[in-house]
């Protein structure tokens, strides 16, 4: 059972705008997907106006294991981040977007 903590940030997380993952095309993978009641969901920050994954997303979300920690990838994109002033999600299609790999990258490096 979840604390309090983990709880409200999950809720946090699913308060997100996002999509049922049955109404994506089969075969979309390398996306967040976020269990809640009624099925999976995905968060929609991944995609671009036209439906289609943003490719950038797909490279973090490898970066982060997001497969294997969907929670913990959600947060990083939809937490405000001290260096770049707001979370990396509202980067996505502006010039700015070209720094997420790089800083998923030293997250995940090993020192």
């Amino acid at each position: 059972m979840a604390g309090p903590v983990l709880t409200a940030v999950r809720e946090r997380l699913l308060a997100a705008p996002s999509v049922p993952q049955s109404e994506l095309a089969s075969g979309e993978g390398g996306l967040i997907l976020l269990s809640a009641e009624g099925g999976a969901r995905v968060p929609r920050f991944q995609l671009a106006s036209d439906g289609t994954v943003r490719p950038v997303v797909r490279t973090v979300n490898h970066l982060l294991d997001a497969e294997l920690d969907p929670w913990g990838a959600a947060d990083w994109w939809l937490s405000p981040h001290a260096w770049l002033g707001a979370p990396p999600a509202d980067l996505l299609g502006t010039p700015a977007e070209v720094q997420l790999p790089d800083l998923a990258r030293l997250l995940t490096e090993e020192f």
